[in-house]
């Protein structure tokens, strides 16, 4: 369910810088389902969503917080433009944003 819950928003992720008030939005709704709240009836935290969302190691149940994640999502896209620079993408952000750079 974990899995489910947080795979849904990574392809946007992937590509945009979304806004921490959305990232919090979300986890907020996150928090809501997992601790099985509704909208007419509020639920015990047992356990706070900064618990939650540590390393399985470390106590936690391994849970993302968005802004990290979209983060990362970003520096992992920015890490393959600059590992491959013959791609596709490469060219037409480097032909867009350094027009005036000669390419090989």
């Amino acid at each position: 369910m974990k899995a489910m819950v947080q795979v849904i928003p990574t392809y946007v992720m992937s590509c945009f810088k979304l806004q921490d008030s959305l990232c919090d939005h979300m986890e907020n709704m996150i928090s809501k389902f997992w601790r099985g709240s509704k909208q007419e009836e509020r639920k015990i935290p047992w356990i706070a969503w900064n618990v939650i969302c540590k390393e399985k190691c470390d106590g936690g149940m391994g849970f993302r917080t968005l802004k990290d994640f979209n983060f990362a999502m970003l520096a992992k896209q920015g890490c393959h433009i600059l590992q491959n620079e013959q791609s596709l993408l490469a060219s037409c952000l480097k032909s867009r944003y350094f027009p005036r750079i000669k390419r090989k």
